[in-house]
């Protein structure tokens, strides 16, 4: 099953606010007919049942919540829909089965989650369920094989594990990879690509996605499908890719 997924990552000192972070999580479940249900309040803490009705939880360091019709012992593996807070590794994520919600405006949902969320850099992204969609964001590798396609995704989502989540270089202008949307701020758009900044260089070309202001010095990044291995490889050439590896041919 393929989830839609959207990752945010704050600046080490940004606000975040758990309570309101999971009041938007729990609203956005219920428009999409997928009410949470499951919830832990720290990675190693057990997984409890979330009352029918909760509209709220007290602040907390950390939350990871379930929409999932399972027993707690398979949740982690099968759910609808799953988010997480993570502020401590400036990580919020939020996962979920496109099969099992008819539509959502995932721009729309990222905005409100900058209103609890001070976020540096994020991104919107496709992937299998069984590969771990909300562990991607983290830089851990999950459902991968040992063929050469997945050794090369490995190493890609570790060295976004390395220079991303531990070294945060989001905050020096770089970008994980280029995605449909891509939430940017002032520092990447300064960033330097092919003798120009890349706002510059985005607004030069139609072919190289649409920039749209959210707030403050939010902005999104919108890249076609069919544009992105063209703007990769000028970004990679300009060095602002941080999980890149050479040995990845595009097309």
């Amino acid at each position: 099953m393929i989830c839609a997924c959207i990752a945010l990552h704050r600046r080490p000192e940004g606000n975040s606010d758990s309570a309101r972070w999971f009041e938007l999580i729990n609203e956005f479940s219920v428009e999409v007919s997928l009410p949470l249900n499951w919830v832990r309040t720290s990675e190693d803490s057990p997984l409890r049942k979330i009352e029918a009705g909760m509209a709220s939880l007290p602040a907390h360091r950390y939350l990871d919540v379930y929409s999932s019709d399972q027993k707690a012992s398979s949740v982690l593996g099968k759910w609808n829909l799953a988010a997480v807070f993570a502020p401590t590794v400036g990580t919020t994520v939020l996962a979920f089965r496109q099969n099992a919600v008819q539509s959502a405006d995932l721009t729309s949902l990222s905005n409100r989650l900058l209103e609890c969320f001070e976020t540096a850099y994020g991104y919107h992204y496709d992937r299998l369920q069984s590969k771990g969609p909300t562990l991607f964001a983290f830089g851990l590798v999950s459902g991968l094989g040992f063929g050469p396609e997945d050794m090369l995704e490995a190493d890609a989502i570790a060295r976004w594990g390395r220079a991303g989540i531990d070294d945060r270089g989001y905050l020096r202008g770089a970008l994980r990879d280029v995605f449909p949307n891509n939430i940017l701020t002032g520092a990447h758009l300064a960033a330097a690509v092919e003798n120009c900044t890349l706002e510059s260089w985005i607004h030069s070309c139609k072919d190289r996605g649409t920039l749209l202001k959210l707030n403050g010095d939010q902005y999104i990044w919108s890249v076609e499908p069919q544009q992105i291995a063209s703007v990769h490889l000028a970004l990679a050439k300009a060095g602002l890719l941080l999980s890149h590896n050479d040995a990845i041919a595009r097309p």
